[in-house]
Protein backbone atom coordinates (compact mmCIF):
# COMPACT_ATOMS: atom_id res chain seq x y z
CA UNK A 1 0.00 0.00 0.00
CA UNK A 2 1.29 3.62 -0.87
CA UNK A 3 2.21 5.27 2.09
CA UNK A 4 -0.08 8.80 2.70
CA UNK A 5 1.57 11.78 2.94
CA UNK A 6 1.86 13.84 6.01
CA UNK A 7 1.27 17.41 5.73
CA UNK A 8 1.23 20.80 7.83
CA UNK A 9 -0.88 23.26 7.63
CA UNK A 10 0.47 26.47 9.33
CA UNK A 11 -1.96 29.44 9.59
CA UNK A 12 -1.39 32.45 12.03
CA UNK A 13 -4.54 31.91 14.08
CA UNK A 14 -7.07 28.78 14.58
CA UNK A 15 -10.35 31.06 13.66
CA UNK A 16 -8.21 32.16 10.40
CA UNK A 17 -7.62 27.89 9.80
CA UNK A 18 -11.58 27.77 10.18
CA UNK A 19 -12.33 30.67 7.93
CA UNK A 20 -10.20 30.14 4.90
CA UNK A 21 -8.29 26.49 5.22
CA UNK A 22 -10.76 24.24 6.60
CA UNK A 23 -11.64 23.37 3.10
CA UNK A 24 -8.81 22.60 2.02
CA UNK A 25 -7.66 20.55 5.03
CA UNK A 26 -10.98 18.04 4.31
CA UNK A 27 -9.88 18.26 0.32
CA UNK A 28 -6.78 17.14 1.36
CA UNK A 29 -7.82 14.25 3.57
CA UNK A 30 -10.15 13.43 0.66
CA UNK A 31 -6.67 13.38 -1.26
CA UNK A 32 -5.52 10.55 0.99
CA UNK A 33 -3.17 13.08 2.95
CA UNK A 34 -2.32 12.87 6.64
CA UNK A 35 -3.34 16.89 7.77
CA UNK A 36 -2.49 18.31 10.59
CA UNK A 37 -2.59 21.92 11.71
CA UNK A 38 0.03 24.16 13.47
CA UNK A 39 -1.70 27.49 14.56
CA UNK A 40 -2.38 30.14 17.76
CA UNK A 41 -5.07 28.45 19.85
CA UNK A 42 -7.39 31.21 20.36
CA UNK A 43 -10.03 29.24 21.90
CA UNK A 44 -10.80 27.67 18.63
CA UNK A 45 -8.56 24.73 18.56
CA UNK A 46 -10.73 22.17 19.60
CA UNK A 47 -13.29 23.13 17.02
CA UNK A 48 -10.44 22.02 14.25
CA UNK A 49 -9.87 18.46 16.08
CA UNK A 50 -13.82 18.08 16.33
CA UNK A 51 -13.33 18.43 12.95
CA UNK A 52 -10.88 15.01 12.73
CA UNK A 53 -7.94 16.85 12.81
CA UNK A 54 -4.39 16.81 14.44
CA UNK A 55 -4.11 20.49 16.16
CA UNK A 56 -0.98 21.92 17.45
CA UNK A 57 -0.55 24.99 19.22
CA UNK A 58 1.99 27.59 18.06
CA UNK A 59 2.55 30.76 19.82
CA UNK A 60 2.43 33.53 16.92
CA UNK A 61 2.05 36.94 18.21
CA UNK A 62 1.10 39.71 16.00
CA UNK A 63 3.57 41.18 13.66
CA UNK A 64 7.11 41.05 12.56
CA UNK A 65 9.30 42.38 15.33
CA UNK A 66 12.44 40.16 15.95
CA UNK A 67 11.07 39.76 19.39
CA UNK A 68 10.72 37.00 22.01
CA UNK A 69 7.55 35.38 20.56
CA UNK A 70 8.88 34.83 17.34
CA UNK A 71 12.35 33.20 18.78
CA UNK A 72 9.69 30.90 20.68
CA UNK A 73 7.26 30.08 17.93
CA UNK A 74 10.42 29.36 15.73
CA UNK A 75 11.88 26.58 18.51
CA UNK A 76 8.40 25.04 18.78
CA UNK A 77 7.84 24.28 14.99
CA UNK A 78 11.41 23.22 14.64
CA UNK A 79 10.51 20.39 17.34
CA UNK A 80 7.49 19.53 15.88
CA UNK A 81 9.08 19.34 12.27
CA UNK A 82 11.57 17.07 14.02
CA UNK A 83 9.71 14.66 15.79
CA UNK A 84 6.44 14.61 13.59
CA UNK A 85 8.84 14.52 10.04
CA UNK A 86 5.90 15.90 7.51
CA UNK A 87 6.24 15.42 3.77
CA UNK A 88 5.06 18.91 3.14
CA UNK A 89 5.11 22.23 4.99
CA UNK A 90 2.49 24.71 3.23
CA UNK A 91 2.60 28.05 5.22
CA UNK A 92 -0.23 30.77 5.29
CA UNK A 93 0.95 34.62 5.82
CA UNK A 94 3.27 36.87 5.96
CA UNK A 95 4.68 36.17 9.50
CA UNK A 96 4.30 32.50 9.43
CA UNK A 97 6.55 32.12 6.29
CA UNK A 98 9.40 34.12 7.63
CA UNK A 99 9.61 31.81 10.59
CA UNK A 100 7.96 28.55 9.48
CA UNK A 101 10.09 28.72 6.14
CA UNK A 102 13.31 28.44 8.49
CA UNK A 103 12.15 26.04 10.30
CA UNK A 104 11.52 23.45 7.65
CA UNK A 105 14.43 24.83 5.89
CA UNK A 106 16.89 23.76 9.01
CA UNK A 107 15.28 20.43 9.53
CA UNK A 108 14.73 19.34 6.01
CA UNK A 109 11.39 19.71 5.48
CA UNK A 110 11.20 17.82 1.95
CA UNK A 111 8.57 20.15 0.63
CA UNK A 112 7.46 23.64 1.50
CA UNK A 113 5.24 26.04 -0.22
CA UNK A 114 4.83 29.32 1.12
CA UNK A 115 1.40 31.12 0.37
CA UNK A 116 1.29 34.76 0.22
CA UNK A 117 -2.33 35.42 1.50
CA UNK A 118 -1.78 39.95 0.81
CA UNK A 119 1.50 41.78 2.06
CA UNK A 120 -0.50 43.61 4.94
CA UNK A 121 0.23 47.07 5.84
CA UNK A 122 4.05 46.55 5.85
CA UNK A 123 3.89 46.83 2.42
CA UNK A 124 1.26 49.65 1.77
CA UNK A 125 3.87 52.29 2.17
CA UNK A 126 7.06 52.40 -0.25
CA UNK A 127 10.75 52.37 0.96
CA UNK A 128 12.07 49.97 3.70
CA UNK A 129 11.25 48.78 6.87
CA UNK A 130 12.15 45.86 9.25
CA UNK A 131 9.76 43.42 7.92
CA UNK A 132 10.80 43.97 4.24
CA UNK A 133 14.61 43.39 5.42
CA UNK A 134 13.73 40.22 7.28
CA UNK A 135 11.46 39.29 4.40
CA UNK A 136 13.61 39.56 2.02
CA UNK A 137 16.86 37.77 3.60
CA UNK A 138 14.05 34.47 4.16
CA UNK A 139 13.23 34.36 0.81
CA UNK A 140 16.56 34.71 -0.70
CA UNK A 141 17.88 31.80 0.84
CA UNK A 142 14.46 29.79 0.94
CA UNK A 143 14.99 30.09 -3.60
CA UNK A 144 18.50 28.49 -3.36
CA UNK A 145 16.43 25.76 -2.12
CA UNK A 146 15.28 23.48 -4.72
CA UNK A 147 12.08 22.18 -2.44
CA UNK A 148 10.72 25.56 -2.01
CA UNK A 149 7.43 27.15 -3.72
CA UNK A 150 6.21 30.70 -3.33
CA UNK A 151 2.62 31.10 -4.13
CA UNK A 152 0.12 34.16 -4.89
CA UNK A 153 -3.05 34.66 -5.10
CA UNK A 154 -2.42 37.95 -7.00
CA UNK A 155 0.03 39.55 -9.83
CA UNK A 156 0.50 42.27 -8.23
CA UNK A 157 1.80 40.69 -5.10
CA UNK A 158 4.41 38.36 -6.87
CA UNK A 159 5.79 41.22 -8.64
CA UNK A 160 6.38 43.20 -5.73
CA UNK A 161 7.76 40.16 -3.97
CA UNK A 162 10.09 40.22 -7.30
CA UNK A 163 11.18 43.25 -7.12
CA UNK A 164 11.84 43.20 -3.51
CA UNK A 165 14.41 40.31 -4.10
CA UNK A 166 15.70 41.79 -7.52
CA UNK A 167 17.79 39.30 -9.13
CA UNK A 168 16.82 36.61 -7.01
CA UNK A 169 13.25 37.39 -8.25
CA UNK A 170 13.68 36.01 -11.57
CA UNK A 171 12.68 32.71 -10.28
CA UNK A 172 10.19 29.34 -11.91
CA UNK A 173 9.03 29.09 -8.27
CA UNK A 174 6.63 31.61 -8.59
CA UNK A 175 2.88 30.49 -8.61
CA UNK A 176 0.12 32.73 -8.53
CA UNK A 177 -3.51 31.03 -7.63
CA UNK A 178 -6.65 32.75 -7.53
CA UNK A 179 -7.29 33.27 -3.42
CA UNK A 180 -8.58 30.71 -1.31
CA UNK A 181 -10.93 29.48 -2.74
CA UNK A 182 -14.62 28.66 -2.63
CA UNK A 183 -17.61 26.05 -2.55
CA UNK A 184 -19.94 26.80 -4.85
CA UNK A 185 -22.54 23.84 -3.63
CA UNK A 186 -22.32 25.70 -0.48
CA UNK A 187 -22.26 29.24 -2.05
CA UNK A 188 -24.96 28.94 -4.95
CA UNK A 189 -26.46 31.75 -6.77
CA UNK A 190 -29.52 33.67 -5.22
CA UNK A 191 -31.36 36.25 -7.28
CA UNK A 192 -31.34 39.58 -5.81
CA UNK A 193 -33.99 40.46 -2.69
CA UNK A 194 -36.84 41.35 -3.99
CA UNK A 195 -36.94 44.16 -1.54
CA UNK A 196 -37.23 47.39 -3.96
CA UNK A 197 -34.57 49.47 -0.67
CA UNK A 198 -31.20 48.47 -2.45
CA UNK A 199 -29.28 47.34 0.56
CA UNK A 200 -25.36 48.09 1.11
CA UNK A 201 -23.31 45.48 2.73
CA UNK A 202 -19.41 45.91 4.16
CA UNK A 203 -17.58 42.99 5.97
CA UNK A 204 -14.71 43.03 7.47
CA UNK A 205 -11.82 43.39 10.04
CA UNK A 206 -12.94 47.16 11.05
CA UNK A 207 -9.59 48.55 10.03
CA UNK A 208 -9.19 52.56 8.77
CA UNK A 209 -7.16 50.88 5.55
CA UNK A 210 -10.19 48.38 4.55
CA UNK A 211 -12.50 51.27 4.48
CA UNK A 212 -14.62 50.81 7.42
CA UNK A 213 -15.08 54.94 7.67
CA UNK A 214 -15.07 55.51 4.11
CA UNK A 215 -18.24 53.17 3.67
CA UNK A 216 -19.70 54.60 7.00
CA UNK A 217 -18.84 58.36 5.36
CA UNK A 218 -20.52 57.27 1.88
CA UNK A 219 -23.66 55.90 3.35
CA UNK A 220 -24.51 59.05 6.15
CA UNK A 221 -23.73 61.22 2.91
CA UNK A 222 -26.29 58.90 0.75
CA UNK A 223 -29.14 58.91 3.47
CA UNK A 224 -28.39 62.75 4.14
CA UNK A 225 -29.92 63.61 0.33
CA UNK A 226 -33.29 61.02 1.78
CA UNK A 227 -32.06 58.59 -0.95
CA UNK A 228 -33.94 55.31 -0.01
CA UNK A 229 -31.38 52.48 0.95
CA UNK A 230 -29.96 50.59 3.79
CA UNK A 231 -26.41 50.60 4.51
CA UNK A 232 -25.09 47.63 6.98
CA UNK A 233 -21.56 46.76 8.61
CA UNK A 234 -20.47 43.37 10.25
CA UNK A 235 -17.41 42.88 11.69
CA UNK A 236 -15.26 43.28 14.92
CA UNK A 237 -12.68 46.09 16.06
CA UNK A 238 -9.60 44.79 16.40
CA UNK A 239 -7.85 46.41 19.42
CA UNK A 240 -4.39 45.04 19.02
CA UNK A 241 -4.17 46.65 15.68
CA UNK A 242 -3.01 50.36 15.37
CA UNK A 243 -5.16 50.60 12.53
CA UNK A 244 -8.18 49.81 13.68
CA UNK A 245 -11.27 52.52 14.23
CA UNK A 246 -12.51 52.84 17.63
CA UNK A 247 -15.83 52.97 19.49
CA UNK A 248 -15.51 56.45 19.49
CA UNK A 249 -15.42 56.75 15.81
CA UNK A 250 -18.33 53.87 15.40
CA UNK A 251 -20.67 55.84 17.84
CA UNK A 252 -20.83 59.24 15.73
CA UNK A 253 -22.53 57.42 13.43
CA UNK A 254 -24.50 55.25 15.44
CA UNK A 255 -28.02 57.33 15.48
CA UNK A 256 -28.02 57.64 11.77
CA UNK A 257 -31.16 55.83 10.58
CA UNK A 258 -30.82 54.00 7.37
CA UNK A 259 -27.36 52.66 9.00
CA UNK A 260 -26.92 49.39 11.14
CA UNK A 261 -23.31 48.41 12.33
CA UNK A 262 -23.77 45.33 13.66
CA UNK A 263 -20.63 43.64 14.81
CA UNK A 264 -19.25 40.11 13.73
CA UNK A 265 -21.51 37.56 12.82
CA UNK A 266 -21.44 33.72 11.92
CA UNK A 267 -24.38 34.51 8.74
CA UNK A 268 -22.14 36.29 6.68
CA UNK A 269 -23.48 33.96 3.77
CA UNK A 270 -27.36 34.95 4.49
CA UNK A 271 -26.20 38.69 5.19
CA UNK A 272 -24.58 38.85 1.66
CA UNK A 273 -27.98 36.89 0.36
CA UNK A 274 -30.28 39.78 1.84
CA UNK A 275 -28.45 42.23 0.23
CA UNK A 276 -28.14 44.21 -3.16
CA UNK A 277 -24.60 45.02 -3.33
CA UNK A 278 -21.47 44.28 -1.61
CA UNK A 279 -18.88 47.13 -0.99
CA UNK A 280 -15.14 46.98 0.38
CA UNK A 281 -13.32 50.34 -0.31
CA UNK A 282 -10.18 48.51 0.75
CA UNK A 283 -6.45 50.35 0.46
CA UNK A 284 -5.37 47.24 2.51
CA UNK A 285 -2.58 44.69 0.37
CA UNK A 286 -5.15 42.19 -0.09
CA UNK A 287 -4.64 38.74 -1.48
CA UNK A 288 -8.25 38.28 -2.70
CA UNK A 289 -10.46 39.15 -0.11
CA UNK A 290 -12.88 36.46 0.99
CA UNK A 291 -15.95 38.72 1.01
CA UNK A 292 -15.56 39.27 -1.76
CA UNK A 293 -15.08 35.82 -3.63
CA UNK A 294 -18.25 34.89 -1.64
CA UNK A 295 -20.01 38.03 -3.25
CA UNK A 296 -19.65 36.60 -6.72
CA UNK A 297 -20.53 33.18 -5.92
CA UNK A 298 -23.56 34.46 -4.43
CA UNK A 299 -24.15 36.70 -7.50
CA UNK A 300 -23.98 40.28 -6.01
CA UNK A 301 -22.57 43.30 -7.55
CA UNK A 302 -19.42 44.60 -6.02
CA UNK A 303 -17.88 48.32 -5.42
CA UNK A 304 -14.42 47.70 -4.30
CA UNK A 305 -10.94 49.75 -5.10
CA UNK A 306 -8.97 49.06 -8.02
CA UNK A 307 -6.32 47.59 -5.58
CA UNK A 308 -4.08 44.90 -4.98
CA UNK A 309 -6.12 42.25 -4.88
CA UNK A 310 -9.43 43.57 -4.87
CA UNK A 311 -9.56 43.88 -8.60
CA UNK A 312 -9.19 40.40 -9.15
CA UNK A 313 -13.09 40.26 -8.02
CA UNK A 314 -14.26 43.07 -10.17
CA UNK A 315 -14.58 43.56 -14.62
CA UNK A 316 -15.05 47.59 -14.06
CA UNK A 317 -18.66 48.10 -15.12
CA UNK A 318 -19.27 44.44 -15.61
CA UNK A 319 -20.16 42.57 -12.16
CA UNK A 320 -19.41 45.96 -10.36
CA UNK A 321 -17.09 49.19 -9.59
CA UNK A 322 -13.55 49.51 -9.28
CA UNK A 323 -12.56 52.96 -8.07
CA UNK A 324 -9.39 54.52 -9.28
CA UNK A 325 -9.76 57.33 -6.17
CA UNK A 326 -11.30 56.09 -2.80
CA UNK A 327 -12.09 58.84 -1.82
CA UNK A 328 -15.61 59.33 0.03
CA UNK A 329 -17.10 61.42 -2.55
CA UNK A 330 -15.72 58.96 -5.34
CA UNK A 331 -17.50 55.80 -3.42
CA UNK A 332 -20.66 58.08 -2.90
CA UNK A 333 -21.26 58.65 -6.95
CA UNK A 334 -20.49 54.98 -6.92
CA UNK A 335 -23.46 54.11 -4.71
CA UNK A 336 -25.63 56.71 -6.52
CA UNK A 337 -25.12 55.32 -9.30
CA UNK A 338 -26.15 51.99 -8.82
CA UNK A 339 -29.16 53.06 -7.14
CA UNK A 340 -30.07 55.36 -10.03
CA UNK A 341 -29.69 51.79 -12.13
CA UNK A 342 -30.96 49.61 -10.03
CA UNK A 343 -32.36 47.20 -13.04
CA UNK A 344 -28.78 46.61 -14.30
CA UNK A 345 -28.18 44.88 -10.97
CA UNK A 346 -29.43 41.38 -11.91
CA UNK A 347 -27.22 41.11 -14.57
CA UNK A 348 -24.21 42.37 -12.95
CA UNK A 349 -25.20 39.38 -10.31
CA UNK A 350 -24.95 36.91 -13.00
CA UNK A 351 -21.14 38.60 -14.41
CA UNK A 352 -20.51 37.52 -10.82
CA UNK A 353 -21.19 34.32 -10.57
CA UNK A 354 -19.91 33.27 -13.93
CA UNK A 355 -16.23 35.03 -12.00
CA UNK A 356 -16.70 32.62 -9.23
CA UNK A 357 -17.47 29.45 -11.57
CA UNK A 358 -14.24 30.42 -14.28
CA UNK A 359 -11.84 31.72 -11.53
CA UNK A 360 -13.25 30.93 -7.81
CA UNK A 361 -14.18 27.70 -7.38
CA UNK A 362 -12.56 25.82 -4.75
CA UNK A 363 -12.06 22.59 -7.03
CA UNK A 364 -9.83 24.88 -9.30
CA UNK A 365 -7.64 26.29 -6.73
CA UNK A 366 -7.17 23.06 -5.13
CA UNK A 367 -6.45 21.23 -8.22
CA UNK A 368 -3.58 23.55 -8.74
CA UNK A 369 -2.47 23.69 -5.11
CA UNK A 370 -1.78 20.04 -5.16
CA UNK A 371 -0.13 19.83 -8.72
CA UNK A 372 2.33 22.38 -6.25
CA UNK A 373 2.64 19.48 -3.99
CA UNK A 374 4.63 17.57 -6.60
Amino acid sequence: MKERKSIFLVVNVDWFFLSHRLSLANFLRKEGYNVAVLCNDTGKMEIIRNQGFECFNINFGRGINGGFSEIYSFIQLIWHFITKRPSIVHNFGLKVITISSLAARITKVPKVINTFTGLGMQFMHPGDNFTKRILRFSLKHDLKDSNIVLQFQNNDDLAEIKLLLGKEGRSDKFVCIDGSGIDLNIYKFHALPSNPVPRFLFASRLLKSKGTLLFLEAAKSILSENIKAEFVVFGDIDKENSDSVEESDLLKFKDISGLKILGHTNQLMNEIISSHIVVLPSKYREGIPKVLIEACAIGRPIITTNSFGCREAVNNDLNGVLLNNCEVEDLVNAMRLMIQNIGTLPEMGKESHLLAENRFDERIIFKKTVEMYQ
